[in-house]
């Protein structure tokens, strides 16, 4: 996949997040480059840029006085977006993992998505799982590569159909799986 269909899948994931999630999420790429994540989504107010200037001598600290509030924990989520364009309602995602590489976080998910070139938007479904779920799913290759191959279509019913998401509904998701 080229990097600027990359980059255009992304942008339009980024957009539908920020479209549903009312503010409450923040979606940004990783500074520093993490082998297959594209996205890391985070509550909003805990993004933690990682240019962090130490104190001055003449810096004055607030602290809060009256009490603790206390803070829920939430977690960020990595996303790993796996894009394809989309030549025909008859096309197939298909996609080669080595999952292996991605069992160190436990919060990464991938995301398998067309983009439709003429509309330049990405389809209305997208599968989105978990390395567990998709190894779980997948058919194994040698070299414990697994290949995933669906229509991602809520018409067309295969083993992935129980993780299609509505691009609308992706930030709900994903505000579930932060605050989890």
């Amino acid at each position: 996949m080229s990097e600027s269909l990359q980059e255009k899948i992304e942008d339009k994931i980024i957009d539908y997040i920020n479209l549903s999630a009312s503010g409450r999420l923040i979606v940004f790429r990783p500074k520093e480059k993490i082998k297959g994540v594209s996205l890391i989504v985070k509550k909003k107010g805990e993004y933690d840029s990682l240019q962090v200037q130490p104190l001055s001598q003449n810096s004055v600290v607030k602290t809060k006085i009256f009490g603790v509030s206390k803070k829920k924990n939430t977690k960020e989520v990595w996303l790993c977006i796996n894009g394809q364009n989309k030549t025909s309602n008859q096309t197939i995602f298909k996609k080669e993992i080595n999952v292996d590489d991605f069992k160190e976080n436990k919060n990464l998910y991938f995301i398998f998505s067309f983009f439709n070139v003429l509309k330049q938007d990405i389809d209305d479904y997208m599968c989105i799982l978990s390395p567990e779920q998709f190894k779980k799913s997948a058919d194994i290759k040698e070299g414990g590569i697994y290949s995933f191959e669906s229509f991602l279509s809520p018409d067309k019913k295969d083993k992935y159909s129980k993780f299609l998401i509505n691009k609308k509904d992706l930030s709900k998701f994903l505000l579930k799986t932060v605050l989890a």
